[in-house]
């Protein structure tokens, strides 16, 4: 479907892979969701810009050690300057486009000649087979690869992605590639990315910072007739299992946090309520001493600015009721919940309003 490359061209790390592109012999389609910071990275305005321009592309760069951020007009002149580069080596025509991404320091210039004097090798290597080790290329702080696929009879969904820290919607120091032969329309399939990539990679925070990289691709070959809702449900599938490794593998993390809350006035209001309680350094460092806080969480609910009536509230730790009608449950057993918390790297919290 696609091929994967990777070498070491030393942008950081010595001797490990910092290099890597996604290629096809036949022109794809694309879609992408970018970061919301004001401040955005060059390959993140560049990648934007080529796809208002292009309908096709052929390939997808990205390093890893360096953002090419807040560089100015060389890191955009860098961009141009690879494109120019990779349209010679792997013989690209005009007519389709070439997309980048870069994750690592933010304000120091890209190693452009360390790049371009890899992408010969690059082209070399090219495999269907190296998904993997392009996985481990696109790698910073992340303790291990992030890859999940979708197959069933001849249609295929792979992700792959790194983030660990900087993380937060909307989105987060997070870089992930996807890719489909699903043939379905090509507006269809852009708003229903869009919308998952809401609830998945837009719903997930390790240390409340937004990053200036944040970049998601969907990379699609029409080859499958496939419905629409097999399509959208293998894409939560992929988008859910991505998100949850970058959580999961949050820099000096120790817990895996899900939250629901149930019965707010409205979607967003139940969004804004999650996200008040996931970025309280209140309530991390109660579940990080595996403490029951409750009144921790309360707190954060309070602090969310959603009119909520806390005399109805309702909160659980995992399957275990703490709060009723916005008091302690009068069989609340503390040692109980804390052996939960304790034993257990995945929790979660149930917030019924």
């Amino acid at each position: 479907m696609f091929k994967f490359s990777a070498v070491s061209a030393q942008i950081k790390y010595k001797k490990r892979e910092d290099l890597g592109i996604i290629y096809s012999n036949d022109p794809f389609y694309c879609t992408a969701v970018f970061t919301k910071n004001k401040v955005k990275a060059a390959p993140v305005i560049y990648s934007q810009n080529m796809l208002k321009k292009y309908k096709l592309f052929k390939a997808l760069i990205v390093n890893s050690g360096n953002a090419n951020a807040c560089t100015g007009k060389d890191g955009l002149e860098d961009c141009f300057l690879i494109e120019d580069k990779i349209r010679k080596i792997f013989k690209i025509d005009k007519q389709f486009g070439i997309l980048q991404a870069s994750t690592g320091v933010i304000g120091v210039k890209l190693p452009v000649e360390r790049i371009i004097s890899k992408l010969d090798k690059l082209k070399e290597n090219l495999d269907e087979k190296n998904l993997e080790i392009f996985a481990r290329a696109i790698m910073t702080t992340d303790t291990f690869p992030k890859i999940t696929k979708y197959q069933s009879n001849e249609f295929k969904i792979i992700g792959v992605a790194k983030g660990a820290g900087m993380i937060h919607p909307n989105m987060a120091t997070m870089l992930s590639f996807i890719m489909t032969n699903a043939d379905l329309p090509i507006t269809l399939i852009d708003s229903i990315f869009k919308n998952i990539v809401n609830k998945t990679f837009n719903s997930i925070s390790v240390d409340g910072d937004t990053s200036t990289n944040d970049s998601v691709f969907l990379l699609i070959k029409p080859e499958v007739k496939v419905s629409k809702s097999r399509f959208k449900s293998s894409l939560f599938e992929i988008c859910h299992n991505l998100s949850k490794m970058i959580v999961k593998d949050g820099e000096g993390s120790t817990k895996l946090i899900k939250i629901i809350v149930k019965n707010a006035p409205s979607t967003n209001a139940a969004k804004t309520i999650c996200e008040k309680i996931a970025t309280s350094p209140l309530v991390k460092t109660a579940f990080f001493g595996n403490d029951p806080n409750w009144g921790r969480i309360l707190c954060a609910i309070g602090n969310s600015n959603i009119e909520v009536d806390p005399e109805k509230i309702e909160l659980y730790f995992g399957d275990f009721k703490v709060v009723e009608n916005g008091k302690e449950y009068s069989k609340f057993n503390e040692n109980e919940v804390q052996n939960y918390l304790r034993e257990n790297r995945e929790v979660g919290i149930t917030v019924d309003l």
